[in-house]
């Protein structure tokens, strides 16, 4: 008898659980509303950690407009369970989906985030927008320009790693080298920084950032609007995209040699950079050869003799 009792029982218990599982859902959701949620960070003891929050609307979205309302709602910057580090200052311009790829593009003061905040914000975008049906991947422009990190590649969440570990705080010192042309040498400035354990793509971006902008205690050295576009590593080569600002230096050849330099050391001051490929573009986006007759096509490290490749540049 004890054994039918039970079987009977049972189904009665799975049936009373499935109906208190309907009853709380539908006294938290509304008749009419859905359930979206967003990825925002919180600080812990030991560094941030990720946590999600749900947001209840009543209107219908597809892929683009449930995109966009989540990207707007990420940047307002008004949540109760943590935040979203690029809600200060930064403004979506445009948010559009095509073959289940999203793309937002932000404005400049998203280049302006440090390491970490980048890197954390990067991460909570995607997230958030690939929880909606119709969106796997999400390439993030610039003021239409490719993300600095990521170039305009489609990211999904796979690409980063959300565990406490790749966070937990580490300062580190970057250096960079500022040009002097009156004595012809280069000095070293250094700041250092929270990163954790953010790629180095992501303190690329930070340290040529500090070196194109102009220092508060003397003349501008890099032309006016001297920006770092985007760079990578790949094995002990580094690749640094520049805008077409720098074209406008009106220095000799030697002060261009200088600038160049700056830029060298620089990059090889990151672990495991022995080289480094200046990439300079054009007005319109095209890659030059040369930089004030200084070829741009091999490689450049400390040891380089520039009067080689200007050589070359003057008989091509």
């Amino acid at each position: 008898m004890k054994r039918k009792r039970y079987s009977i029982y049972l189904p009665l218990t799975v049936l009373l659980l499935a109906v208190l599982a309907v009853a709380i859902f539908l006294l938290v959701t509304k008749p009419g509303e859905k359930q979206l949620s967003v990825m925002l960070v919180n600080n812990s003891s030991k560094g941030p950690v990720f946590v999600r929050e749900k947001l209840n609307t009543t209107q219908d979205f597809d892929e683009r407009t449930g995109a966009s309302y989540l990207a707007y709602m990420l940047f307002s910057g008004k949540f109760s369970s943590g935040y979203f580090p690029a809600s200060t200052h930064t403004d979506v311009y445009s948010v559009t989906v095509r073959d289940k790829t999203a793309t937002v593009n932000l404005s400049k003061a998203y280049t302006r985030l440090s390491p970490i905040e980048m890197a954390l914000s990067d991460c909570c975008l995607v997230n958030t927008l690939c929880t909606l049906d119709g969106i796997d991947s999400v390439v993030i422009t610039v003021n239409s320009a490719p993300h600095p990190v990521h170039g305009a590649n489609p990211l999904s969440p796979d690409v980063f790693d959300t565990s406490l570990d790749t966070f937990l705080p580490r300062r580190t010192t970057l250096r960079y080298y500022i040009p002097n042309f009156e004595s012809g040498r280069l000095s070293a400035r250094s700041e250092t920084v929270e990163t954790y354990s953010v790629r180095a793509d992501y303190l690329y971006l930070y340290t040529f950032t500090e070196l194109f902008t102009p220092p508060k205690d003397g003349a501008e050295i890099f032309p006016e609007g001297t920006s770092y576009i985007s760079g990578y590593s790949d094995a002990s080569s580094a690749h640094i995209n520049i805008s077409h600002h720098l074209l406008s230096f009106e220095g000799d050849l030697e002060q261009s040699i200088l600038l160049l330099r700056a830029i060298v050391y620089t990059a090889t001051e990151f672990a495991d950079i022995d080289q480094v490929f200046i990439h300079i573009t054009d007005s319109e986006g095209n890659s030059v050869s040369q930089f004030n007759g200084i070829s741009l096509d091999k490689p450049f490290s400390r040891t380089t003799d520039y009067s080689i490749l200007t050589t070359v540049s003057h008989e091509q």
